[in-house]
């Protein structure tokens, strides 16, 4: 069985002596459920076999004058203005925004979150952190992986990147197939 198909948890174990006590903490891998066969899956499977030809977005707006409030986000950000998060625009009605979030709560999203921004290896096929949150961290707030700020490595890509990028664009000594480049 490969790893992406291990759910890791860690458990610890306590060991009581004499004049101390001991405790461990151990990883250990266990069979992750395969989404079709998640109870929550197959829900959302029935609701969008009864109900899938039945919902009408023009329809849905028409019977709740509130559907884009009950059905949007507006998130601030620090620098850059609001996002806006709009499902009110999907064939989604409360009944299947409540079946998602229970399938969002058995697939432990809020877990895995977590454990990406926190830097744990969830990257099972090359075995390592994902690291996306280190290539947005516009603030640079020290990032710790495995103990260590990955920030300045991170920053010092970037600026190779950059600093390419503008060699392409300058077309400095840059050719393909003895042509320079000329659209980037």
């Amino acid at each position: 069985m490969s790893k992406r198909h291990l759910l890791s948890r860690t458990i610890q174990l306590v060991g009581r002596g004499s004049r101390n006590t001991c405790v461990t903490s151990i990883k250990i891998m266990e069979p992750k459920v395969n989404l079709k066969q998640d109870p929550a899956y197959v829900e959302i499977q029935k609701f969008y076999d009864a109900n899938a030809d039945k919902i009408n977005i023009q329809q849905l707006f028409k019977e709740d004058a509130d559907r884009f409030n009950k059905f949007s986000l507006r998130i601030p950000t620090p620098n850059d203005g609001e996002i806006l998060l709009d499902y009110s625009k999907n064939r989604i009605n409360e009944q299947a925004w409540s079946l998602l979030l229970n399938l969002a709560k058995s697939r432990n999203v809020e877990k895995a979150r977590d454990a990406m921004f926190s830097g744990e290896k969830i990257n099972f096929t090359e075995d390592r952190a994902v690291l996306h949150i280190a290539l947005r961290n516009r603030q640079n707030r020290p990032i710790l992986v495995g103990g260590k700020d990955v920030t300045p490595d991170v920053n010092a890509v970037l600026a190779h990147m950059k600093e390419f990028s503008g060699q392409v664009h300058r077309q400095a000594d840059h050719r393909c197939y003895q042509h320079w480049y000329r659209r980037v």
